[in-house]
C-alpha cells in the first residue's frame, strides 16, 4: 500500500535560471536518520536529491519527491594517523568544507573553479578542479541511503571496487548520498602568473612545468591566454593582497560589469573589438604571486547569473577541438570561413543541417572560453574515466545573456555539443548545460552497461531514476 504523506508541491528553480521543476512532495533532511524516514514515508515514488542547485542541468529534477539535503552539513576530521581524512555530510558545501579545514591547517585534494556545490553535488556530477582528477576520483567510501529488494529504506556503504567506482559519479540514480569520506592534504601555496600564446602546443609544453594551469582561448583575438600555476614552498608574496584586490574588482566585478554589458546591449561590433583590443590587454603578465591554494584556484564566477556548457575531449583531440570551435563560431557569427570536410559531412550525418544553418549570424560569443586539464580517473561515468589513461582537457563556454535571450547560446550549445562529440568523442560535464538524456551519450562510455547493472543493484525498486527530461 501506497505510504500517506501530503502533497506539498514545490517550484524549484536553479542558479541559472534555465531549469524549472515542480515536484509532488517537498521534502527536507538534517540527518541520516531523517532521509530514512523521508524514503519511508514514500516508499512507492520517484525521489531526487538536491542541494545548492548550481547545476544548469536536468541532474535534480523531478516531478515526484524532491528532498533537500543541504541541512545535512556536518563535518569530521580523521586527521590521526599517516592518512588523513575528512566524513562530509551530503549537503555540506564545497566553500564551508574548505574554510573548516583551513581552520586546522587541512585542505581538499583538488578544488573546483568555484565553491557554491555541495560535496553530494560535487561528486555525483565529477567536478573537477585543473591539473588533477575530479572530485568523484578522492571518494575512499560513501554512505547511501536507497530501498532493499523488499523495499525497505537501508543504508549501504560503498567501500572499494566496481561498486565504488559506479557510486562515485552517479548522478543520485542510485540513491541519496547522506555522507563520503575524501584524504585531505596539508594546506599549501600556489604560484600563479599569466602569458599569451600565439600556439596551443606552447601552452601545453608550459605544463611540465605549472601542472596545475588553466588557460584561455580568447575569441575574435584567437589566441591563448594561460594561467600558469604550481606549488610552491615560498611564503606569500607581499603583493598578494593587491593581486587579490586585482582579481576581485579587476576581473570577478568589474570585467563581468563590461562582459554583461557587450552581451546584453551591444554584441554585434563592440564585442569583437573589445576583445581584440581591450580584454585581453588587462590581465598584467609576468606579475608572479605566491598565495594559499584555495585564494588562488578557484574564482567568483558565482557572482553573476550565467549559463555553462563544458564538453570534455582527450588531449590528443584539443587542437582539433579547439579548431572546430573556432569555425563554428565565426559561422555563427556570419562570417563565411570554409571548414574541413569532414565537419560539413558531419553535419549532415547528424541531421542537423536546418539547426547549423539557423545558428548562422545568430550567435555572437561574448566570454573567454576556459580549457582545465583534467587527469584521466576510473570512473564508470565520469566524464574523465578512461581505461588508457589519457588526460582530459574541459572546455568550457559561458554566456551571460539574459535568462529569456539564449536562443543563440542554446543553438550554438547543442550544435557544438552534437558535432564534437561525433567527431571527438567528447563529453558533456554532467552539471553543465547539454540537450540531450544520458542515454544519448552511453555510447561514450565503455562502462555504461556495467554501472547500469550496478546501478539496478543498488536501486532495486527504480525509485531514484531521473524523470525524461533529466540525465
Amino acid at each position: 500500500m501506497q505510504p500517506t504523506a501530503a502533497k506539498n508541491s514545490v517550484t524549484i528553480r536553479n542558479f541559472g535560471r534555465n531549469v524549472t521543476f515542480s515536484s509532488q512532495y517537498h521534502e527536507q533532511a538534517s540527518s541520516e536518520d531523517e532521509v530514512l524516514e523521508i524514503l519511508k514515508r514514500h516508499q512507492g515514488r520517484r525521489v531526487r536529491a538536491y542541494g545548492s542547485l548550481h547545476s544548469w542541468s536536468q541532474v535534480a529534477a523531478t516531478d515526484g519527491v524532491a528532498v533537500n539535503i543541504s541541512q545535512l552539513n556536518r563535518i569530521r576530521l580523521n586527521a590521526d594517523g599517516p592518512d588523513p581524512t575528512v566524513t562530509v555530510e551530503a549537503g555540506c558545501q564545497i566553500k564551508r568544507l574548505v574554510a573548516e579545514l583551513n581552520l586546522q591547517g587541512w585542505t581538499t585534494p583538488t578544488l573546483g573553479l568555484i565553491m557554491e556545490q555541495t560535496i553530494a553535488g560535487a561528486t555525483a556530477t565529477a567536478t573537477h578542479g585543473s591539473g588533477r582528477h575530479c572530485f568523484s576520483h578522492y571518494i575512499r567510501s560513501l554512505r547511501l541511503a536507497t530501498y532493499d529488494t523488499q523495499g525497505n529504506p537501508v543504508i549501504r556503504e560503498i567501500a572499494g571496487g566496481e561498486e565504488l567506482q559506479a557510486a562515485c559519479c552517479s548522478l543520485g540514480m542510485m540513491g541519496i548520498v547522506t555522507e563520503v569520506v575524501i584524504p585531505i592534504r596539508r594546506q599549501y601555496s600556489i604560484e600563479e602568473h599569466f602569458g599569451e600564446y600565439e600556439e596551443l602546443g606552447h601552452v601545453i609544453a608550459a605544463e611540465s612545468e605549472y601542472p596545475l594551469q588553466q588557460f584561455y582561448f580568447i575569441p575574435w583575438k584567437w589566441v591563448y591566454l594561460a594561467q600558469h600555476r604550481r606549488q610552491s614552498q615560498a611564503s606569500r608574496s607581499r603583493t598578494a593582497p593587491l593581486y587579490r584586490a586585482f582579481w576581485a574588482w579587476g576581473m570577478d566585478h568589474g570585467l563581468h560589469w563590461i562582459i554583461i554589458a557587450l552581451a546584453r546591449w551591444m554584441p554585434d561590433l563592440v564585442c569583437p573589438l573589445t576583445f581584440r583590443y581591450v580584454l585581453a590587454n588587462l590581465v598584467p603578465r609576468g606579475w608572479r604571486v605566491v598565495d594559499r591554494s584555495d585564494r588562488q584556484l578557484t574564482m567568483q564566477h558565482q557572482l553573476y547569473r550565467h549559463i555553462e556548457t563544458e564538453l570534455f575531449v582527450k588531449g590528443s583531440h584539443l587542437q582539433e577541438m579547439l579548431d572546430l570551435t573556432r569555425w563554428i563560431l565565426q559561422r555563427s557569427a556570419g562570417r563565411d570561413c570554409p571548414g574541413r570536410d569532414e565537419w560539413t559531412e558531419a553535419i549532415h550525418h547528424c541531421g542537423i543541417s536546418s539547426e547549423f544553418d539557423r545558428l548562422k549570424g545568430g550567435y555572437r560569443h561574448h566570454y573567454p572560453i576556459c580549457i582545465r586539464k583534467v587527469e584521466a580517473d576510473k570512473g564508470f561515468i565520469t566524464m574523465s574515466g578512461s581505461d588508457d589513461n589519457e588526460a582530459f582537457y574541459a572546455v568550457s563556454f559561458i554566456s551571460y545573456a539574459r535568462p529569456g535571450k539564449r536562443e543563440g547560446f542554446i543553438q550554438f550549445s547543442d550544435v557544438i555539443t552534437q558535432l564534437s562529440g561525433y567527431l571527438l568523442s567528447t563529453r558533456p560535464h554532467w552539471g553543465k548545460y547539454f540537450h540531450r538524456s544520458a542515454k544519448t551519450f552511453q555510447y561514450l562510455y565503455p562502462h555504461y552497461d556495467k554501472f547500469m547493472a550496478i546501478r539496478d543493484q543498488m536501486d532495486p525498486q527504480n525509485a531514484f531514476s531521473p524523470t525524461e527530461t533529466s540525465p
